[in-house]
């Protein structure tokens, strides 16, 4: 697994190749992180977006840093603003449209994607 934080800090990419990404994506949703996770041929991607959503997950993986990537922790240590202060952008679709279509894109079925973006059908 491997873990891309983009310079401007405003997303965190996961890429690996394992169904252990599909966990891992339940994980971070249950933390509040909004997770969308995309795959291609055998690779998977977990993205975490926002100034807010990555200040907080940024604040909990380095909250008792004992061991960690300098040149990843200096990026995410450039926002000086507590997560408290800052607030995420708003998604240009609304968040079940994007689960919906990355669940769609990922398991290529309307059922599957319409549970896991907890869409019902009336």
């Amino acid at each position: 697994m491997e873990m891309e934080v983009y310079k401007k800090g405003n997303m965190i990419n996961f890429v690996g190749g394992s169904y252990f990404f599909i966990d891992l994506r339940n994980i971070l949703d249950s933390k509040g992180y909004d997770p969308i996770i995309t795959s291609k041929d055998n690779h998977f991607r977990i993205y975490i977006t926002g100034r807010k959503t990555i200040k907080q997950f940024g604040d909990r993986i380095y909250n008792d840093k004992r061991l960690y990537l300098k040149r990843k922790f200096d990026i995410y240590n450039k926002e000086e603003l507590s997560a408290e202060k800052l607030i995420n952008k708003a998604a240009k679709k609304t968040t079940k449209q994007r689960v919906f279509l990355k669940e769609f894109e990922f398991h290529n079925s309307i059922e599957k994607a319409r549970l896991h973006a907890n869409i019902s059908v009336e």
